[in-house]
């Protein structure tokens, strides 16, 4: 237990994805926004202390503290406002460690003379408390991090301030002493947040998870692959739906993003004659086979009762052709064993493609499953076990044709 621990501080979540959504919640640009400008605050109010204690030096703690250390933390909140915030977090909240300690350590050095010079020495301490405090710093961070500021300050204090060797004793060991603890604390403060981070995935998990499947539900899609869709695709992967374009692009190799509705055939009689239990592990077995047939970056989801939905990313036209032929043997080739009785099935489905980039996403996105849907009824109107794409017509309007998709 202890050994996960550590490994879990120090290395993180063992699942790449899971780990960066969670220092994607920890390093939430508001609350770094508001830590700095808390800390910036407090750091300026240190002006009156400086006006008191150092009126001979006060022009260049202005300096410092207004015309260097306070862009430099506007620079940095400025950073949280940006799309690529999240690749640097971690090293914006080294840089105002580093920046604060940095400008009290030359403040430090330039009140040497001052009786009173040891007084900024103090400064750090409030630095490294602030620093681990906030619990934003991991282990393999903190430690170094916090360890060449106290190097730091104590090379400045034993080479121009403290001569005492009793007192530079006692300056280190609190030093070290404060590091360490606030280490500790950090430490603390993250793993509990690692803790609650789990339970709340835990939940969210389950609310977005079909109990009798295993699968993801509508919910799922609602909250995810709709946002997904949104700001990842539309955005950066635009492609053409006209007719003549659409099969261009087929011979080009582009990739598409599609959605395939799939309804299992006559699931009400297999309900009706062998039961709603029979149905379930009818269900469980479909989900199982189908899962086996995708990729593993397409997903499915139960859409609802004995229908299902699956997003598929990345695909070309032959890649769609063949899966929806594989889709259609691997349910229609071997019957399904419910305990009681053996019972053959077969599934009828319809899929479109991403369209061009629309103003209105949300709509687009809607647009794309009514497709998907009409695809579905045009398949089960033509005799079931068979599989259909949406064609868009080429004035970009809502599409009326129909393919029926030969088995490769």
């Amino acid at each position: 237990m202890f050994r996960e621990t550590l490994s879990l501080l120090f290395f993180g979540f063992p699942e790449k994805e899971r780990e960066k959504e969670f220092l994607k919640r920890l390093h939430d640009p508001g609350e770094i926004r508001v830590i700095i400008g808390t800390g910036s605050c407090i750091y300026l109010l240190f002006h009156f202390i400086d006006f008191y204690l150092f009126r001979e030096h006060f022009a260049a703690m202005i300096v410092l503290r207004s015309c260097v250390f306070l862009p430099f933390m506007l620079l940095l909140i400025g950073l949280t406002f940006t799309s690529f915030y999240h690749s640097i977090s971690t090293v914006l909240i080294v840089m105002v460690a580093y920046i604060s300690s940095g400008g009290i350590i030359v403040m430090e050095y330039l009140v040497r003379d001052s009786q009173y010079a040891d007084m900024v020495y103090y400064g750090i301490f409030l630095v490294i408390i602030f620093y681990y405090g906030n619990g934003k710093s991991r282990p393999f961070i903190g430690i170094p991090t916090g360890g060449f500021i106290a190097a730091a300050a104590i090379f400045v204090d034993v080479t121009y301030i403290e001569s005492d060797p009793r007192r530079i004793t006692l300056k280190i060991f609190y030093l070290v002493s404060m590091m360490v603890i606030g280490n500790i604390l950090s430490m603390v403060v993250q793993y509990s947040a690692r803790q609650q981070f789990l339970k709340q995935r835990q939940i969210e998990d389950l609310s977005i998870t079909d109990q009798l499947t295993g699968l993801k539900n509508r919910l799922f899609f609602n909250d995810f692959i709709r946002r997904e869709i949104q700001e990842y695709w539309l955005k950066q992967n635009s492609v053409t739906a006209v007719e003549g374009e659409h099969r261009q692009a087929n011979i080009e190799g582009r990739q598409y993003y599609g959605v395939m509705l799939l309804d299992i055939d006559h699931f009400k009689v297999i309900n009706d004659t062998y039961g709603h239990e029979a149905g379930d592990c009818f269900l469980q077995e479909f989900s199982e086979r189908i899962t086996k047939i995708i990729r593993p970056c397409d997903v499915l989801i139960r859409w609802g009762g004995e229908e299902f939905l699956i997003i598929l990313r990345f695909i070309c036209l032959q890649g769609i052709d063949g899966l929806s032929g594989r889709i259609l043997d691997c349910i229609a080739d071997k019957p399904f064993d419910l305990g009681s009785a053996k019972v053959q099935g077969t599934v009828s489905g319809g899929y479109v493609l991403i369209p061009p980039d629309q103003e209105d996403s949300d709509l687009m996105i809607d647009h794309m499953i009514d497709m998907a849907d009409q695809a579905l009824y045009f398949s089960k109107k033509n005799g079931r076990n068979r599989m259909s794409e949406a064609i868009y017509c080429e004035d970009g309007q809502k599409g009326h044709e129909f393919r029926e998709i030969v088995r490769m």
